[in-house]
């Protein structure tokens, strides 16, 4: 069982080292230094390894705490490695095209007109919303937006089609200011 002090010593050799902790948890140090946490177990008769983090970002105490989480996962009989995957797809509400929309048409309600913003969130719940709504911004393409527009258009509403590009860019625009996203696929 390892120790913070017996951590803190350890130094990269000429070959990948690991250090065994318990239950299956070890330090695999490489020989350029980089210091990995993880730990072996088997599911459903397969050797696997879990990546737990890196060492300091990652404390003794806090791998250990991982680790534990890891086995209960396993006892239930869950996979960590694809809880953990899973755990990444799950999407941010937040970034979500409708709650960003919604938060830029808040944030100018207050100085345009009323005619405009009804107008604006006419455009979005009608058009926008059905296709683009539930899409996480970072993962909307210039294509998506572009499909919109010519689905309103071929509605023969052409002031709406108009619309739909620039108000979807001006969305894409505050993500960019949100440090959300870092281009406009409606501006290439």
């Amino acid at each position: 069982m390892l120790t913070d002090a017996q951590v803190r010593k350890i130094k990269p050799a000429e070959k990948k080292t690991k250090y065994s902790d318990e239950k299956g948890m070890y330090l695999e140090v490489t020989p350029s230094g980089g210091m990995y946490w993880c730990m072996k177990f088997r599911f459903q008769g397969k050797e696997n390894i879990f990546s737990i983090g890196t060492y300091p970002d990652t404390t003794l105490a806090q791998a250990r705490r991982i680790r534990d989480e890891a086995r209960l996962k396993l006892k239930d009989g869950i996979n960590p490695n694809e809880a953990k995957k899973q755990k990444k797809l799950q999407v941010d509400e937040s970034t979500l095209f409708r709650a960003l929309a919604m938060e830029w048409m808040q944030d100018r309600k207050a100085i345009i007109k009323e005619a405009t913003y009804l107008r604006d969130l006419s455009v979005f719940e009608k058009d926008l919303f059905p296709v683009l709504g539930d899409m996480p911004i970072d993962q909307i393409k210039g294509k998506d937006v572009l499909a919109c527009a010519k689905k309103i258009e071929e509605r023969g509403a052409l002031e709406m089609a108009k619309r739909s590009i620039p108000l979807t860019g001006r969305i894409f625009r505050f993500s960019i200011r949100k440090g959300i996203i870092e281009n406009d696929p409606t501006h290439t």
